[in-house]
């Protein structure tokens, strides 16, 4: 089980904005008790796929790709840009299930991980689990709905399947070091997509 800390697979039909932010339909996705909430998942869904593809025009050779992926090759940045069009087609072709969890937390289960914010289950595509504190999130907070969304989506199994090497909400040095220390986990590892997404996006 991967998940976010702090704080059935089908073709999605998605309408194209003026501003090339796809809008999800919502009768491609399912939802499991999260009545009143899926206007909301699915805008952060949708948006999660416009952030996503701005940011693969910055995967290079650059101090942006450096800070978050280590000393760029010509082979690791294949690896990148593997994993972020991964990202990008599982945002616009992916219909996920989300399944939502009462106020509480997500350990009624027993799973033990009342912590999460979101999470997917290790080896799964497609079905994400969003815990009570995801609905809390705000940009000002330094992380929105939809950074979660990327961060859960590069998990997918049939895609990126990243792991979670560090957490950069709360240290994001802690993925700067894992840049610098070990490139090859750093390009597997999923916030490192998702600190990257949010800096692109920020320049554009």
């Amino acid at each position: 089980m991967t998940n976010w800390r702090s704080v059935g697979y089908s073709m999605a039909l998605l309408l194209l904005s003026s501003s090339f932010t796809p809008q999800a339909a919502q009768a491609d996705f399912e939802f499991d008790g999260c009545e009143g909430h899926e206007d909301s998942l699915l805008h952060a869904y949708s948006l999660a796929f416009g952030r996503a593809k701005d940011a693969e025009k910055f995967i290079g050779d650059n101090l942006l790709y450096e800070t978050w992926f280590g000393d760029w090759s010509a082979s690791n940045e294949a690896r990148v840009r593997e994993n972020m069009g991964s990202i990008v087609s599982h945002s616009l072709l992916g219909t996920p299930r989300f399944v939502c969890y009462p106020s509480g937390g997500c350990d009624d289960d027993g799973d033990g991980i009342d912590n999460a914010i979101a999470f997917v289950y290790s080896g799964t595509s497609f079905e994400i689990h969003i815990c009570d504190d995801f609905w809390s999130l705000s940009p000002e907070a330094g992380v929105d709905a939809t950074d979660v969304i990327v961060h859960e989506v590069s998990h997918f199994h049939l895609g990126s399947n990243t792991d979670d090497h560090c957490y950069g909400d709360e240290f994001p040095s802690s993925c700067r070091e894992l840049a610098i220390n070990s490139p090859s986990l750093a390009i597997e590892n999923a916030d490192s997509y998702r600190l990257f997404i949010r800096d692109a996006t920020s320049l554009k």
